[in-house]
C-alpha cells in the first residue's frame, strides 16, 4: 500500500472529494461547527493548532500538515444532539394584546413552549501527501457553519419556526517544511452555502414568511508551526471570512406573494493560537485559544424585487474558545484524552432570538484513539456542553409581537473517525 503513484493518489483524492460532498445536508445546533475532528474533540480542541494530535488539525492550522509523512487520509463523523426547550414563552401584539390570553400557544402546562433542535450528523475528511522532504499536498472537506432547527406550535412562531444553513467547503492546501522547526502552509476556501429560514403565524405550523437562497464564495486559509523545543509546538492558523451574496426566494402569507431576493452574507474569519507539551513518554498537554470574528454579522438585509428591504437585527459580538486538555499513552495501542473549555458567545442579551438563543458555554470531553494495525488507527470522543439558559426579551413591532422567553438547552456530541496511512 505504501507504493502509490501520484496519480493515484490525485485520484483517489477527487474520488473522495466527491464522495463527502454528496453527503445528505449538514445541520448542528448552532450556526458555528467545531466538531471537525475526533481527536481533537476528545480533548476539547486544546492545541488544536499545534498539531500532533491527528490530521484534523488542518481545519484549524494547515501548517500542520507537515507532521505527517507519506499518504494519508482522515475521516470523521460526528453527531450533534441538540435541543433548546422555551420555558414561559408571553407575547403581545404592537397594540398591547396578549397572545398567551387568546389562547394562542397551548394550554397552561406547555403555553409558549417549543423544542428546537435534533441529532445532527457532520461529516469532516482529510488527505495529506508528501510530495517530497519540503512540499506537502492537501485537501479537506469540511461544513463548517451550520444551523437546524424546528419549533412546535407556539408564540414564538413570528420569530423563528425553522430554521436550515448548510455550509461545504473544500479547501485545497500546500505545505512547506522549512526547517527541523518551522513550517508554514497556505490554503483556498471553496465555500458552498444554503439557507432557508422560515416564521410562522402565532400558535400554528402555518408558515408566515419563508426566505431560501444560495451562493458559492471563496476564501483562504494560512498558518504555521514551530518547535520551540524538541517536545514544545506552537501554531498558528487562520481562515480567513468569506463573502456570500445568497439569490433566491421570498414568501410572505401576509400579500400572499413570491418574489425574488438577494442578501449579502459574510461568514466570519477565524484565528486559533496552540500550544502543545510532550511531558515525557506517556503525557502529552495542549491549550488553545480562538477568536471567531462574529462582530461582522450586524444585520441581514434581505432585498426583494417587489416588497422592498427587509432588515433582521443581530449586532452580535466576537466569540472566543479558550481550552485545556491532554492526553495519555496508557499502552503502545490505546491513547486516552480529556479535555474542558470555555466558550463566550457571540449573541448579546439584547438581540437574542429563538433561532439561536445561545450563551456563554463549558465543554467536558473524552476521548481516545486505538491503533487497530500499522495503517489503521480509530478514534472516539464524547462532549458534553453546558449551556447558561438564554434569555429573549423582543419587543413587539408594527409587524411582530413581542417574545419572552428563557431558553434551556442541551448539547451532547459522540464522534467516531478513522486514520489511513497508505
Amino acid at each position: 500500500m505504501k507504493s502509490v503513484g501520484k496519480a493515484t493518489v490525485v485520484a483517489g483524492i477527487a474520488a473522495c472529494a466527491l464522495t463527502a460532498i454528496s453527503v445528505p445536508d449538514v445541520s448542528a445546533g448552532g450556526f458555528a461547527v467545531r466538531e471537525q475532528s475526533t481527536e481533537l474533540q476528545g480533548m476539547s480542541f486544546a492545541g488544536a493548532a499545534a498539531g500532533s494530535i491527528g490530521l484534523g488539525s488542518m481545519y484549524f492550522n494547515p501548517a500542520t500538515i507537515t507532521q505527517h509523512d507519506g499518504l494519508v487520509s482522515d475521516s470523521n463523523l460526528a453527531f450533534i444532539i441538540a435541543s433548546s426547550e422555551a420555558k414561559g414563552a408571553t407575547a403581545t401584539t404592537f397594540g398591547g394584546v396578549s397572545l398567551n390570553g387568546l389562547g394562542i400557544g397551548g394550554s397552561s402546562e406547555n403555553i409558549g413552549s417549543g423544542i428546537l433542535g435534533d441529532v445532527a450528523p457532520v461529516p469532516a475528511s482529510y488527505y495529506s501527501y508528501q510530495w517530497n522532504e519540503m512540499i506537502y499536498l492537501g485537501l479537506s472537506l469540511n461544513a463548517p457553519y451550520g444551523l437546524e432547527t424546528k419549533s412546535g406550535a407556539y408564540v414564538g412562531g413570528p420569530h423563528g419556526y425553522k430554521s436550515r444553513i448548510t455550509n461545504i467547503v473544500a479547501t485545497p492546501t500546500v505545505g512547506l517544511k522549512l526547517s527541523e522547526q518551522l513550517s508554514v502552509a497556505a490554503g483556498v476556501q471553496v465555500s458552498y452555502l444554503d439557507g432557508r429560514l422560515t416564521t410562522a403565524f402565532p400558535g400554528t405550523q402555518a408558515t408566515l414568511t419563508e426566505v431560501e437562497g444560495d451562493d458559492f464564495g471563496v476564501g483562504f486559509v494560512a498558518g504555521l508551526t514551530f518547535d520551540l523545543t524538541e517536545h514544545t509546538t506552537v501554531g498558528v492558523g487562520f481562515r480567513s471570512e468569506m463573502e456570500h451574496t445568497l439569490k433566491g426566494s421570498f414568501f410572505t402569507a401576509t400579500v400572499p406573494t413570491t418574489t425574488r431576493m438577494t442578501a449579502d452574507v459574510t461568514l466570519p474569519a477565524q484565528a486559533t493560537v496552540s500550544v502543545s507539551h510532550q511531558l515525557n513518554e506517556q503525557f502529552k498537554v495542549a491549550a488553545s485559544a480562538e477568536w471567531t470574528d462574529w462582530s461582522t454579522l450586524q444585520s441581514l438585509i434581505i432585498q426583494t424585487t417587489a416588497l422592498g428591504n427587509i432588515t433582521q437585527t443581530f449586532d452580535w459580538q466576537d466569540g472566543w474558545f479558550f481550552s485545556l486538555g491532554g492526553e495519555y499513552a496508557y499502552t503502545d495501542a490505546l491513547t486516552l484524552r480529556a479535555g474542558v473549555a470555555y466558550e463566550l458567545t457571540p449573541v448579546t442579551d439584547l438581540n437574542r432570538g429563538p433561532r439561536v438563543p445561545d450563551d456563554d458555554r463549558v465543554w467536558v470531553s473524552v476521548g481516545g484513539t486505538y491503533d487497530w494495525s500499522d495503517w489503521i488507527t480509530l478514534h472516539g470522543a464524547y462532549t458534553h456542553i453546558f449551556v447558561k439558559d438564554g434569555n429573549v426579551n423582543l419587543p413587539a413591532t408594527p409587524l411582530v409581537p413581542s417574545l419572552t422567553a428563557s431558553f434551556e438547552q442541551s448539547v451532547d456530541i459522540v464522534s467516531i473517525g478513522a486514520t489511513l496511512k497508505w
